[in-house]
């Protein structure tokens, strides 16, 4: 029997039927026990079982050619790239085909089993958090999600207690594939340099023949051409000063009010942020012990049965 790593043991759970989780588990962790790491088993025994909305969402994300995963990277860098910008207009737009994906997206996952107003809820809550942060869609893309992600409109979206494993590795994985494609693809040229090369490099003394072009201080005859252009300048100027004539100018005391009551609509809004952050973290902590008792009662379910 090959050897059980730890990401052949998250592939295996995360693409495998929901129903089959703990079964599969256990069996991952006996074969872990007759190996050398003595923390394998432990970590694969702490796996958690996804959630019908991320399961459906896993499924979905580790098809060979996923219909619409790319759509959604892609449409979440234009609409991360236009919030960046504040670039409200921009971002009115790419609402339509925000919501028209998400729409295709839950159709897609209706196969997986995610059905019901609850699951289409989480699974639209997850989707939206992926297209805001860069970090949700890398777990949404992962297809190791346990939990379904939220996002609010503003602020980070909590990831670390929706993965199977730290989002970290997914990235440092993530980078690792695209250094690889990268060497790949620079390795190709450089093969293409070093055949071609060999029948060039008698051309290359041709180069030699470029001093020709030293009749380009000719081109110094222009040079002359612009220089009336400063007579045209001085021309201008006289007639754009008369036209320069303080008529309105702005009262110190309205300006002053004005200043004012943008300080204290900043400090309004500024204050309401707060209130609001302060809000999302207590429901976050309330999201993930609420998580984390659902995990335990769908363990204490499963050994039961």
């Amino acid at each position: 029997m090959d050897e059980v790593t730890l990401g052949d043991a998250i592939d295996e759970l995360y693409a495998g039927d929901p129903a089959e989780f703990v079964a599969t588990r256990k069996r991952l962790v006996a074969a872990a026990r007759k190996q050398a790491d003595k923390e394998l088993p432990k970590t694969i025994g702490a796996l958690r079982k996804p959630s019908a909305a991320a399961a459906a969402i896993n499924q979905l994300a580790r098809q060979e050619d996923p219909p619409d995963i790319p759509a959604l990277c892609e449409l979440g860098e234009r609409m991360r790239d236009a919030a960046a910008r504040m670039d409200t207009a921009a971002l009115k737009e790419l609402g339509a085909e925000r919501s028209s994906l998400i729409r295709e997206l839950l159709a897609e996952t209706e196969s997986f089993g995610a059905t019901g107003a609850a699951a289409k809820d989480q699974l639209t809550q997850t989707f939206t958090a992926a297209l805001a942060s860069a970090e949700a869609e890398d777990a949404v893309c992962s297809g190791h999600l346990v939990n379904p992600l939220s996002y609010s409109g503003f602020g980070e979206v909590e990831v670390a207690e929706a993965v199977a494993v730290p989002l970290r590795e997914l990235q440092e994985a993530r980078l690792a594939q695209l250094a690889e494609r990268e060497a790949q693809r620079a390795a190709k040229p450089t093969r293409g340099h070093d055949d071609s090369s060999g029948g060039r490099q008698e051309s290359k003394p041709e180069p030699a023949a470029k001093p020709e072009p030293a009749p380009a201080p000719a081109r110094s005859e222009p040079a002359a051409g612009p220089v009336s252009a400063p007579s045209a300048a001085p021309s201008a100027s006289p007639s754009a000063a008369p036209s320069a004539s303080p008529s309105n100018a702005p009262d110190p005391a309205n300006a002053r009010a004005v200043y004012e009551q943008c300080v204290a609509l900043e400090q309004q809004a500024q204050a309401a942020v707060e209130a609001a952050r302060a809000a999302l973290a207590t429901a976050k902590e309330h999201a993930a012990a609420a998580g984390r008792a659902r995990q335990a009662a769908e363990d204490l379910l499963d050994s039961l049965t």
